[in-house]
């Protein structure tokens, strides 16, 4: 950055990584390196696709790579956030590795997974540990909560159930790829997509838990599954989004031109979600067809998030968040960053928070998307907030979680 200020902070990061001194910091495969690249903005995507295309045979007719949450992000330690303006951490809790899951609140208790292998459980009071789980990979997923028990994927291909008091395992399932999504547990059953290109739905009983049917399309699952009304909805890599009744029949399919990795919410009859073709969808829940769909300028990985006067918000990598009319997709809104926006917002009374690849955490006006306040952590923040009571808690990548005052 001496020499180019232009370069981001994230950028410049991924490439001393790729340059240490020491080989144990470095990448441990080039696609790791490469999806940490493709997670920093469209700018650092276009590099990779640029040295892609030296070595390949053909090059991809759609749109630029997308950010990506990267399977072994270990970025360097970072100093802890700083505050803009007069808002000030409530505490910060520091982790070992990048923090990208978004945090689960439950019983005044914080639960979030890291890179470090471990899911953790922190006083939403004061930030103090209560306890830690280890599993034998990193952790993209985020955690859900149901009937006393913490339910957490791992990139080490396991999903774990974990119970909330005490931070012991009470079973293990084992699936045939790495799991990015969240868990949906529902109608007794736990949903979840992995790697290995398979829809879960296994039945937990009392030690152990048991499949009870899975749904194969071949290619990564990271859109996390939403259930409502005893449908299953997500989308996967191949770009395809399906609907799927909880007993594992298919009921419709719908195909953009990209990866779909959001998590879809699904509200008055209808299902959202956004694509890597720079589109938001709008489809009918009962037959699949395209209500509207909203164009930004690249492509969302953000999850949209639904508030008050039926406003749809969500980021999107061209580095805008948007607010748009959930009912016909126009827009009301917008706010523009400057970075590629892959964390999801949270609506919380008047305000939408989301967090950005330029180590933000933005405060804006949900009626009219002025900025109410930000906060500067030491990295990018890929996670997503959310708010409990007063407080917003987030994670970043320089290895810290938050408390701020919401």
């Amino acid at each position: 950055r001496d020499y180019n200020p232009n370069v981001s902070e994230g950028l410049a990061s991924v490439v001393m990584r790729a340059l240490s001194y020491d080989p144990q910091e470095r990448y441990a495969s080039a696609d790791a390196m490469k999806q940490s690249l493709e997670s920093v903005g469209p700018d650092a995507g276009a590099m990779v696709a640029a040295t892609a295309s030296a070595g390949a045979q053909s090059v991809s007719r759609q749109a630029p790579p997308a950010p990506s949450l990267a399977p072994e992000p270990s970025v360097p330690v970072a100093e802890t956030g700083e505050s803009s303006g007069d808002v000030q951490p409530i505490w910060a809790f520091q982790v070992e590795d990048a923090v990208r899951s978004t945090p689960l609140v439950h019983g005044g208790i914080v639960y979030i997974g890291s890179y470090d292998n471990n899911l953790w459980a922190l006083d939403a009071q004061d930030g103090s540990l209560i306890w830690k789980f280890a599993t034998e990979g990193g952790i993209g997923s985020s955690p859900a909560y149901s009937g006393g028990i913490v339910f957490i994927g791992s990139s080490d291909k396991h999903l774990y159930a974990i119970d909330a008091r005490t931070g012991r395992r009470k079973w293990v399932y084992k699936a045939g790829g790495s799991i990015y999504t969240t868990p949906a547990p529902a109608v007794g059953l736990v949903f979840f997509g992995a790697d290995d290109g398979n829809l879960y739905a296994i039945k937990p009983s009392g030690a152990s838990a048991r499949e009870m049917w899975t749904f194969n399309i071949m290619s990564p699952i990271r859109s996390s599954p939403q259930v409502a009304d005893d449908f299953v909805y997500f989308g996967t890599d191949t770009g395809e989004f399906f609907c799927m009744d909880v007993s594992g029949e298919l009921k419709w399919r719908f195909e953009t031109r990209r990866r779909v990795i959001t998590t879809p919410v699904v509200y008055e009859g209808m299902v959202y979600f956004g694509s890597d073709d720079w589109y938001v969808y709008a489809l009918d829940i009962s037959q699949g067809y395209p209500n509207w769909k909203f164009r930004t300028r690249g492509p969302v990985v953000s999850s949209p998030a639904l508030g008050e006067n039926n406003m749809l918000y969500f980021g999107s990598a061209d580095g805008i968040v948007y607010a748009v009319d959930a009912v016909g997709g126009k827009e009301k809104w917008k706010y523009e960053i400057g970075k590629a926006v892959t964390s999801s917002p949270c609506v919380h009374g008047e305000a939408v928070y989301i967090g950005a690849t330029d180590g933000t955490l933005y405060s804006l006006h949900a009626k009219s998307g002025d900025l109410l306040w930000r906060f500067q952590s030491g990295g990018p923040i890929i996670s997503s907030p959310r708010v409990d009571g007063d407080v917003v808690f987030v994670g970043s990548d320089d290895r810290h979680v938050y408390a701020l005052q919401a």
